[in-house]
């Protein structure tokens, strides 16, 4: 066998059979409403043999504006009683359905209540559930998220995953690997999400569209494993498949310990497993792209995709002039977002900011908003939303949730909440929303709604100014 990329040692080794392309995961995670349909399945006696890889995690449907019993943040749900809070039609109906469901099948859910719940792609690698070289595969679009650990996830759409849950496996070509070297450095107050954001505006629409990103370098082995997260989640924002790092020490640190990981003689031996999954010398590629970040700046979306990206201290570009591709994305993102070109990011007024999700709900983000948030005060709504109730608690413990609700923000329970608006959380019909999310479309977070993502401290400067701020003018 000849040299092979860190994508082929996983895929070759999740081959239901020697040849074929069948596929067999070691995880799926699922969503509260994908449980529904298991439930249905096993409640009409149909045979589930994908259901023993099964993780469910409630979280898209959930509210949260709920809190805890001392005011602060809580899990959608009072601790004492386990009453939800008001909600839409909608969430009490999935709620129901989680509650039916769970009753019907026995994989383990992280649902209403669990002290161990949050968002899906937050709260699994926290449990250690995603380990290097493993085939993760869920019904979610940033399931790439899992590529930080030296694996591989894939997103799959309903049919797919219905026919997984059926078959106990899924029919996949093995992708093409596209490699991204980065060197060089970060700038001041920018972190993972401007890094992403900067790459992506290099890799555009096409350069990875159905490919394995392997992302890799000096300046991403630098990252810690949160920051890592951050970078695999935005990358399928080019069209990519998904995204991989390479796992090392810095990986084995942050699993060692975790609930779900290995432990003892077992550890030792899965490290020692985990250090051959790289990418050998000499190995095929379908293409490489080495990048030099030259103290990459605060970055911030312009357009209604996130590689239509450029600094907070720049200006809207003009319509890309050589790819015609990107010139006709272009020239439909500046009129979605009622954008000029050439006028100032900093010009651009925002009604509402939220800070969550699965590209950044986890400690360090809320760190950052609260350092900047402190002694404050926020001009426009401003929404924080811890990743998972793990998150949360530590974020309460050192304080953070204070700083960020004296200076007028929201301190919310965990969960999707604004990444995509179908939980009761939505912003006014028309407005503009600075996210730390990843998809900028139009009325994702409500009816005729505008977002432009960008990273934690950019966030927190924007809720401050009520306009597109970089964190460095607020130094």
């Amino acid at each position: 066998m000849g040299p092979r990329t860190i994508v082929e040692k996983i895929w070759d080794a999740h081959r239901a059979s020697g040849e074929g392309t069948a596929i067999v995961a070691d995880r799926v995670m699922i969503h509260e409403r994908q449980l529904g349909t298991l439930g249905r399945m096993a409640a009409s006696g149909v045979p589930v043999p994908g259901a023993a890889q099964v993780v469910a995690c409630a979280d898209q449907q959930m509210p949260t504006g709920g809190s805890g019993p001392d005011g602060d943040a809580g899990v959608g749900l009072d601790l004492d009683t386990g009453e939800i809070p008001a909600a839409d039609a909608q969430v009490l109906a999935a709620l129901d359905r989680l509650e039916a469901s769970s009753e019907l099948i026995d994989v383990p859910v992280f649902g209403p209540g669990d002290h161990r719940g949050g968002v899906m792609n937050v709260v699994a690698p926290e449990q250690g559930m995603t380990l290097p070289g493993a085939l993760v595969v869920g019904a979610d679009r940033h399931m790439s998220t899992h590529g930080a650990f030296g694996a591989i996830g894939l997103a799959l759409d309903d049919a797919e995953l219905t026919a997984y849950l059926a078959d106990g496996t899924i029919d996949r070509p093995r992708p093409r690997v596209v490699r991204v070297t980065v060197a060089g450095q970060l700038g001041s107050l920018a972190g993972a999400k401007d890094l992403a954001l900067w790459v992506l505006a290099r890799l555009g629409p096409t350069t990875a569209a159905g490919a394995v990103v392997e992302i890799g370098g000096p300046t991403v082995r630098r990252l810690d494993v949160d920051a890592r997260m951050t970078l695999c989640n935005l990358l399928v924002e080019s069209g990519a498949l998904t995204a991989v790092v390479e796992p090392d020490d810095t990986t084995f640190a942050y699993l060692e310990g975790r609930p779900f990981a290995p432990s003892g003689s077992e550890w030792h031996r899965a490290v020692a497993g985990w250090r051959q999954l790289r990418t050998d010398p000499g190995a095929e590629l379908d293409a490489e792209l080495g990048l030099v970040a030259p103290d990459v700046e605060p970055h911030a979306s312009w357009g209604t995709a996130a590689w239509q990206a450029t600094t907070l201290a720049g200006r809207v570009p003009a319509p890309d002039p050589d790819d015609p591709v990107r010139r006709a994305a272009d020239e439909r993102a500046l009129v979605d977002q009622q954008l000029e070109p050439g006028s100032p990011l900093a010009d651009i007024s925002v009604d509402h900011v939220f800070v969550g999700s699965c590209a950044n709900g986890r400690l360090d983000d809320i760190r950052a908003v609260a350092e900047l948030l402190r002694g404050r005060r926020v001009a426009v709504p401003t929404w924080v939303v811890p990743g998972s109730r793990t998150v949360a608690r530590q974020a309460e413990a050192e304080g953070l949730h204070r700083a960020i609700r004296d200076a007028g923000a929201e301190w919310r329970s965990a969960g999707c909440s604004l990444c995509i608006g179908v939980n009761g959380d939505a912003v006014a019909r028309g407005a503009r929303l600075a996210s730390t999310a990843n998809r900028p479309e139009r009325g994702l977070v409500g009816p005729g709604a505008r977002v432009h993502v960008l990273g934690p401290a950019a966030a927190a400067a924007s809720a401050l100014t009520g306009h597109l701020t970089d964190p460095r003018s607020l130094r």
